[in-house]
């Protein structure tokens, strides 16, 4: 499932029936807001454990969502069937594949679907927050901690590049009940921020999720945040200390140390002191467990900076053992 922005209200309602009715499994992006408890246990963790299944069919719902799998299909496993679902039809990539409007979704042949190898995992809330607990200034343990009490009514605007990774791996943590929101396509990290800011003229609180290069290159949207309107708007930034996705592709180590440098743009720069120039409140945050006694909607009302400062080891070790406990 990728973003349903080009989906009605009516055929985001039929999606989500289909998915509780048709007990198949689910890889969804953040944005494709199909999260629930009815269909908790479809859910596809992360998407190393397709390396697990044995799949006759694959349904796609929505763009092109943001997983290496979708890549596959157009590449390793191009024998494997898909089935875009659409408001219109649109086959995606250069894929050859078959479309099908929402309302003909009923044509699909979902004996193979429901025929899935589909292994069930046990004890996965409970292996999630313990790993939460031990790894407490990872990037996800400080993410988890920060939209904890984000709630109904509230929106999560996740940025390109790492961000919108983690987003699919810890939405469905989350309040089911929350909309998700991005900025997918090529414009990349390009104006996250303004295009945050303008969403939050909605009413309602409101979080942006972003990196630390992200924000840096979109800084000076800020002068627009005292001509917003009064909803409160926080601005979680992942400091990371540069463009750390870079650092997790396998052949990274092979590059020398100037190329490997060169990809990730370390940075060090003072998110503090951007803050302050624009007047914009602000807090750093080193550790999770500071999201339990402080309450960020009493102490800034109106929204606020907040940076999320990343120790790249725990957020390692933290991706590794998630993996090692679903495979």
């Amino acid at each position: 499932v990728g973003s349903l922005e080009n989906y009605s209200q009516l055929e985001k309602t039929k999606l989500r029936q289909f998915l509780e009715d048709s007990q198949i499994p689910i890889l969804s992006d953040a944005s494709g807001n199909v999260f629930s408890q009815r269909t908790h246990g479809q859910w596809i963790w992360h998407e190393k454990q397709l390396d697990q299944m044995t799949p006759d069919l694959v349904i796609r719902f929505g763009g092109v969502p943001s997983f290496r799998f979708w890549r596959n299909l157009d590449e390793s496993l191009q024998s494997l069937p898909v089935i875009n679902v659409q408001p219109f039809l649109f086959e995606g990539l250069s894929k050859e594949s078959h479309s099908l409007s929402i309302d003909e979704l009923s044509f699909a042949d979902l004996e193979k679907l429901r025929n899935c190898y589909f292994r069930a995992f046990e004890n996965v809330q409970k292996s999630w927050n313990k790993l939460l607990r031990f790894y407490p200034s990872s990037e996800m343990s400080l993410l988890a901690g920060a939209l904890k009490k984000f709630k109904s009514g509230d929106s999560v605007f996740w940025g390109n590049s790492l961000a919108v990774r983690l987003a699919a791996l810890l939405a469905p943590h989350l309040d089911g009940d929350l909309e998700h929101l991005d900025q997918r396509g090529a414009n990349g990290i390009d104006g996250l921020l303004s295009s945050f800011l303008g969403r939050s003229e909605e009413s309602g609180r409101h979080a942006l999720v972003i990196g630390d290069l992200s924000f840096l290159y979109d800084s000076s949207a800020l002068y627009l945040w005292s001509q917003c309107s009064s909803s409160p708007k926080y601005v979680f930034i992942l400091n990371n200390g540069g463009g750390k996705i870079f650092s997790r592709i396998p052949r990274h180590l092979e590059l020398r140390k100037r190329t490997q440098s060169f990809l990730e743009t370390p940075q060090d720069v003072s998110l503090s002191a951007i803050s302050e120039a624009w007047k914009v409140p602000f807090v750093k945050i080193e550790r999770a467990e500071i999201f339990e006694s402080i309450n960020l909607f009493s102490e800034f009302p109106h929204g606020a900076i907040v940076e999320l400062a990343c120790r790249e080891e725990e957020s390692l070790a933290f991706s590794a053992r998630w993996k090692e406990m679903l495979l």
